[in-house]
């Protein structure tokens, strides 16, 4: 599980990329099927190392913060774009969209 979910991972980053820079998506809809997406493999990646469903549930979190800390240093400091600014609503968005797909992963992880 460790390894499908960490090439899941490589695949959805590469694959927001290019819809962001080849194809010019820039809508934050658009991107809400990523962040759960990525909840849900982070999740999983995370429950594959800790064995421990809250734990999982809580670094999906604190990695979801910190993406969200990522996003805005690349826009503060390369992007310079209005296009891709942080807004507080999108921030908080991404962040429940990260802890619901956490969350349903681990649900449907606890029944198999």
């Amino acid at each position: 599980m460790k390894l499908a979910s960490f090439l899941g991972l490589i695949l959805l980053y590469a694959s927001a990329q290019i819809a962001t820079f080849v194809f010019k998506k820039t809508d934050n809809e658009f991107y809400n099927y990523f962040h759960f997406t990525g909840g849900v493999l982070v999740g999983l990646f995370m429950y594959s190392f800790t064995n421990n469903y809250l734990t999982a549930f809580l670094l999906t979190i604190v990695i979801g913060l910190l993406w969200e800390v990522h996003e805005w240093i690349l826009w503060k400091f390369f992007y310079h774009q209005k296009k891709f600014k942080q807004e507080k609503d999108d921030t908080i968005n991404d962040l429940v969209l990260d802890g619901v797909g956490a969350l349903v992963a681990l649900v449907v992880l606890s029944f198999i």
